[in-house]
């Protein structure tokens, strides 16, 4: 256990289990390594028990760790924020389309919940180090009082909140683009794409939000399917690249791929339901970031009367399907072998759990009576 190094606190999480892959790893403060490394290092101990929120009440940060004596490419900014992307992603998604089906639930479905706390002790757990873009800072454990964000709810994170499956994938490719000095393109572009969606799922404004602050964020998450859709050197990514993505989805649900919308100015084509949605995301950000008029009845999907924005994070996860390729592939075992068929019939609706809801949600964007 004392093979791990704590390198940040996230004070907006609170876990019951542990997220994480051979090199890294989000952690109660509970987790067996953190007790190790809070009996070793008072101060690391005291550091974690100096968390409250708003109103006093003691609370415990979520831990990052990395594994000791990894490459130390797995110890940079870029590959813990992008280790945090993942698990934002493939929580929020799932939130989003869970949300989108049944309203008056409340999951999780800002990234906010998941920031990195500025303050963290060093690596020889004696001060305490600040660092952000606008500032670099020490000062002593012994007078630090952290808290949690004022703009969010701290937040129980439940295993059946993230999209497993997704998760473990993109954890595959983290672990892929950090070991190698030459990563591939779709790495790095999957890499770059899931930074641009943690942004995209901020609070569009902490208070008094308007029509326009929708804008950055719409605008952000067509950045992040076009940093995915980019073929790399040389070629170039538009709308077309997006949706050639999205319709080669390999569907759990049919009527998604069933589900025909006319698109298109003078050559009118019939397209399946995600690019009728991409497409409205699309025209929105052009709206917004090119000064054009805009209404809110602009940003409503007429069938659900949703907000576009509500349906880009289950969008995303449509374009991590396709762009991962992401499929049972076991062989169906005979029939007449019940434990290895039951087994089988098990494993593949576990797997397309996260997938069906989210198919679900996009749905709900059709009209009843088409």
């Amino acid at each position: 256990m004392s093979d791990w190094q704590p390198i940040c606190v996230l004070p907006n999480v609170e876990l019951q289990f542990s997220i994480g892959c051979e090199f890294a790893a989000l952690v109660p403060s509970h987790d067996g390594r953190v007790e190790e490394l809070r009996r070793r290092h008072p101060l690391f101990h005291d550091f974690l028990s100096r968390f409250s929120d708003n109103f006093g009440n003691r609370i415990e940060p979520a831990v990052i760790l990395v594994k000791s004596g990894a490459d130390c490419r797995y110890y940079s900014v870029d590959a813990v924020s992008s280790f945090r992307d993942a698990i934002s992603i493939a929580t929020i998604a799932l939130g989003w389309a869970n949300k989108l089906r049944t309203p008056h639930t409340h999951p999780i479905l800002f990234g906010d919940i998941f920031n990195i706390y500025p303050w963290m002790i060093d690596r020889n757990y004696r001060d305490l180090i600040g660092n952000t873009f606008a500032f670099t800072a020490i000062d002593e454990v012994t007078r630090f009082a952290g808290q949690c964000s004022p703009s969010i709810f701290r937040r129980t994170v439940s295993e059946w909140e993230i999209d497993r499956k997704l998760l473990a994938v993109l954890l595959e490719h983290w672990e892929k683009y950090y070991e190698s000095e030459e990563s591939e393109w779709k790495d790095i572009a999957l890499i770059r794409s899931l930074g641009t969606a943690f942004h995209a799922t901020s609070l569009p404004s902490t208070t008094n939000i308007t029509l326009y602050d929708f804008g950055p964020i719409v605008s952000l998450w067509v950045s992040a399917f076009e940093i995915l859709a980019h073929p790399g050197s040389g070629g170039i990514s538009n709308i077309e690249k997006v949706l050639g993505i999205l319709e080669a989805t390999p569907w759990h649900n049919n009527e998604c791929g069933d589900r025909k919308f006319i698109l298109g100015g003078k050559n009118k084509t019939e397209r399946p339901i995600v690019s009728y949605l991409y497409k409205r995301l699309y025209d929105c950000r052009n709206n917004f970031v090119h000064g054009n008029p805009i209404s809110y009845n602009d940003v409503l999907v007429p069938a659900s009367k949703r907000h576009i924005f509500e349906y880009a994070a289950p969008l995303y996860r449509i374009m991590l399907t396709s762009f991962l390729n992401l499929q049972y592939r076991k062989e169906e075992p005979p029939v007449e072998d019940a434990t290895a068929f039951g087994r089988y019939i098990g494993e593949y609706i576990e797997f397309y759990e996260a997938q069906g809801a989210v198919e679900k949600a996009i749905l709900t964007a059709a009209p009843q009576d088409q």
